[in-house]
């Protein structure tokens, strides 16, 4: 009889718990690679590589969280993302190659991740077979899918930020709220001077 042990022994309630501390991980990446590129501070870049993985060893534990639920290609998307700026090209594929083949999670991870990584992964093979040296920086980051439709409910798109990270977002329903018409207040009349 083999003796088992899990890593953590949570209930529902605390896997969906770590699944909320997944999330900010990877909002938290998104963040420090956008500041990253707008300095240039690979201490930046590595501060995110290790939030990134955190977020990876969280969501493929799945004594930690349901791993259904994990979005686990937008964390690959991202970690290709900061390898591919620290100059670990190799590296930043393989990270690609798992977003691309991770399978689809319904509402916490997005196609559009997968198609992303597919899209810099297709990039990569066109330029080999064409016998392009491959160039360095963010080119391989720098496009914008086109808003299908006209942003449905649950839609995904990608908009790609002014650092030229492509960033993966969901569309959802605001809650609906009048607008007051706001009136111009009168300017101040001018003060006398006092002498």
């Amino acid at each position: 009889m083999a003796f088992q042990t899990k890593a953590f022994d949570l209930t529902d309630e605390e896997k969906h718990e770590t699944l909320g501390e997944i999330r900010s991980y990877v909002l938290g990446t998104g963040a420090l690679i956008a500041r990253a590129r707008r300095t240039d501070c690979p201490h930046l870049y590595s501060e995110a590589l290790a939030l990134i993985n955190k977020a990876i060893m969280l969501a493929t534990d799945p004594d930690a969280c349901d791993p259904s639920l994990a979005p686990l290609a937008t964390c690959y998307l991202y970690k290709g993302h900061i390898l591919l700026a620290l100059r670990h090209e190799e590296d930043a594929y393989d990270a690609y190659e798992k977003a691309a083949n991770t399978e689809t999670r319904e509402f916490t991870d997005t196609a559009t991740s997968q198609e992303q990584a597919r899209r810099i992964l297709e990039q990569r093979s066109a330029r080999r077979r064409n016998g392009e040296q491959q160039e360095k920086g963010a080119d391989d980051l720098r496009y914008v899918l086109p808003l299908p439709g006209k942003g449905t409910e649950g839609e995904t798109v990608v908009v790609c930020s002014t650092d030229g990270i492509a960033l993966p977002i969901t569309l959802r329903p605001g809650v609906s709220r009048q607008h007051s018409k706001v009136s111009p207040t009168p300017p101040n009349p001018p003060k006398p001077n006092r002498k």
